[in-house]
C-alpha cells in the first residue's frame, strides 16, 4: 500500500492538471471553495503519507509495548506516548502542505 502511495509522488504535477480540470469541471467545483479543498487534500495527501510514516518508524516499537505493559490503551499510547515524539513530524507535514498551498 506504501508503494501505491509513493508512485503517486512519482508522477509529475503537470501531468495531471488536465485530467483534473475537466474532472472538476464535470462535478461542478471549479470555482467553489470544496474542489479547492479537495485539490490541496489530494496533492498533498501522497507527501504526508510518507513524512509521518517515516516518523512513526523511527520510534522505538519498545515504548508502545511498556505503555502496554503499563496498562494504557492504544488511544492512551497514542495521544500520551507517541504523540510528544511525533510533533516535528507533524509540525512539517503541516509546512510543506501550507507551503505547497500558498505557491
Amino acid at each position: 500500500m506504501f508503494a501505491l502511495v509513493l508512485a503517486t509522488l512519482m508522477v509529475p504535477f503537470q501531468a495531471l492538471l488536465t485530467p483534473l480540470f475537466l474532472e472538476m469541471h464535470s462535478l461542478g467545483l471549479t470555482n467553489n471553495l470544496v474542489g479547492l479543498a479537495l485539490f490541496y487534500t489530494t496533492f498533498n495527501l501522497p507527501f504526508g503519507v510518507f513524512v509521518m510514516r517515516n516518523t512513526f518508524l523511527q520510534i522505538p516499537w519498545e515504548l508502545s509495548e511498556q505503555a502496554a505493559v503499563g496498562g494504557a490503551s492504544a488511544a492512551r499510547t497514542l495521544f500520551f506516548v507517541l504523540r510528544p515524539l511525533v510533533v516535528p513530524g507533524i509540525a512539517t507535514t503541516v509546512l510543506y502542505a501550507f507551503l505547497f498551498s500558498w505557491t
